[in-house]
């Protein structure tokens, strides 16, 4: 993150409050403590601390005799971040917790748990929306419409498959549909094929331009 307040910290913040656990002044009943960079119990005890790996990735130098390490967006963290704090989580029977949505397969973090042999002890898990018990309408909503408007970004976000295509796609504001009823009348129909090489099949389609939109059979 390029700030801790861009972090999950703040939703740790909000489990606590929502649990009253939080400051006094904030209506909880003062086990925890808030600070910038720390979550504190009552009695001064760490429980919490917070670094930003991706902007300031010596800062776990001296984070020495932690329970666990929890890296979040895991994807964003350097081979030299990787490097650093591997050897600073020690401390017998710690863990550390590696969450992240796949974007490149040579991404280290990528690199490191599936391109290969993982480290020993490891355990690996793809984890999605079907794991999860809360999972709201709204948002199934948002899944169902992604996977008929645009399945790379779908099979991305949704199913955590690592993205296929280039952000530099050509059209983004598009949609399938019926286009019978939609081509005005006298529109001409031009046809075009392609032979792909890679990911893309060949194909071939019949176009018609009318203004700006583009309809493709």
């Amino acid at each position: 993150q390029k700030s801790i307040n861009a972090s999950v910290k703040q939703l740790l913040e909000d489990k606590i409050r929502a649990a009253r656990l939080g400051p006094v002044e904030d209506g909880g009943n003062g086990f925890f403590r808030i600070t910038d960079r720390a979550i504190t119990g009552a009695d001064g005890a760490v429980q919490f601390l917070f670094a930003g790996l991706r902007t300031n990735p010596d800062s776990v130098k001296s984070m020495e005799g932690l329970d666990g390490a929890w890296i979040e967006e895991a994807n964003r963290a350097s081979k030299k971040s990787i490097g650093l704090l591997t050897p600073t989580i020690r401390k017998p029977g710690s863990e550390m917790w590696w969450s992240w949505n796949r974007t490149l397969t040579t991404d280290p973090c990528d690199v490191m748990f599936l391109g290969g042999t993982p480290p020993p002890r490891s355990v690996i898990r793809k984890v999605s929306w079907r794991d999860n018990a809360y999972f709201p309408d709204v948002l199934r909503e948002e899944m169902e419409w992604d996977k008929q408007r645009d399945v790379d970004k779908w099979l991305h976000v949704w199913e955590g498959e690592q993205v296929s295509r280039s952000e530099a796609r050509v059209f983004r504001n598009w949609r399938v549909d019926d286009i019978d009823d939609q081509v005005p009348e006298g529109c001409v129909p031009r046809l075009g094929a392609d032979w792909g090489f890679v990911n893309d099949p060949s194909v071939l389609v019949e176009c018609y331009v009318w203004g700006r939109t583009l309809y493709i059979r």
